[in-house]
């Protein structure tokens, strides 16, 4: 059932990420949608109860999400037309490779770590991405930003 509910939160969040973006730009709904979930994946480490950390876990859901829609949009507008297809491309495969990756490196730092420790490592690498991607593209609009900025 929770994962049910977490599935059903994170399609709605793709709808409201278009919204956000609409209103804060593309950069900034990626960024800040973004610090949220991290913070409760870190209160997921410390919850008391299942109850508690089953909420941290649908709350993380229901943001986490947010920044992909607005990602693609922004490198697709701040690429040139000619290198988007391949620019998207090595991306999603990235993306896919991740998600090979990621269950032997978790079940590496069960076996050799504090159960929480993978919380607080993953939300902690998160955030300094955050941080370095925000610092990196602050200053750089898409074509969906400019065409908003002029109307």
């Amino acid at each position: 059932m929770t994962f049910a509910v977490a599935n059903a939160l994170q399609t709605a969040s793709y709808e409201a990420a278009w919204r956000l973006a609409n209103r804060i730009g593309l950069l900034n709904t990626m960024i800040w949608t973004h610090l949220p979930p991290q913070l409760f994946l870190l209160l997921m480490a410390v919850a008391p109860s299942f109850s508690a950390a089953a909420l941290c876990y649908l709350a993380n859901t229901a943001l986490a999400s947010m920044d992909v829609p607005a990602r693609q949009a922004y490198l697709v507008s701040i690429v040139p037309h000619a290198e988007r297809e391949a620019t998207l491309g090595v991306i999603g495969a990235t993306r896919s490779l991740s998600q090979v990756v990621s269950p032997v490196l978790s079940g590496l730092a069960v076996q050799i770590s504090v159960l929480a420790l993978r919380f607080v490592a993953c939300a902690t690498a998160k955030l300094l991405y955050l941080g370095l991607l925000y610092r990196s593209f602050k200053d750089t609009r898409g074509d969906h930003e400019r065409a908003v900025a002029a109307r």
